[in-house]
Formats: structure tokens, C-alpha cells, sequence
């Protein structure tokens, strides 16, 4: 379960993913930013992925603002 979960996070991380599903793509980077840290907490074997995906979305939504 742990593996989909990373799996399906790595689709909605994807930045014309983001774009296309939202009104609000800042509100919905910083929500789903919150969403990775949780499962970061949680999965730990899978700690490294996430918190790459984290930066990835920080990483967006900073180009977004610019």
C-alpha cells in the first residue's frame, strides 16, 4: 500500500498535473506539500522519496510566485 500511495504522489506532484486539476495551483502545491511531509512522517522506508516529491512541489511553487 505504502508503494501506490508513493506511486499515485509522484502523479499529482507532477507540475502540468497541478495546472491542469486546479483553479488554485499555490493553494493546492502547499496542501499537497503538507500531504508528503505527513506521509513522509509515516512511511519511513519511503522518507527519501518523499522528501524529494517536497522539494520538487516547494520547488514549483516558488516558480510559480517568481
Amino acid at each position: 500500500m505504502s508503494q501506490i500511495r508513493l506511486n499515485a504522489y509522484k502523479v499529482v506532484d507532477s507540475p502540468t498535473y497541478i495546472c491542469q486539476v486546479t483553479d488554485d495551483p499555490i493553494l493546492y502545491c502547499f496542501e499537497i506539500d503538507r500531504e508528503i511531509e505527513t506521509c513522509s512522517d509515516r512511511d519511513k522506508e519511503f522518507k527519501v522519496e518523499y522528501e524529494e516529491l517536497g522539494t520538487e512541489v516547494r520547488d514549483f511553487t516558488v516558480q510559480l510566485l517568481s
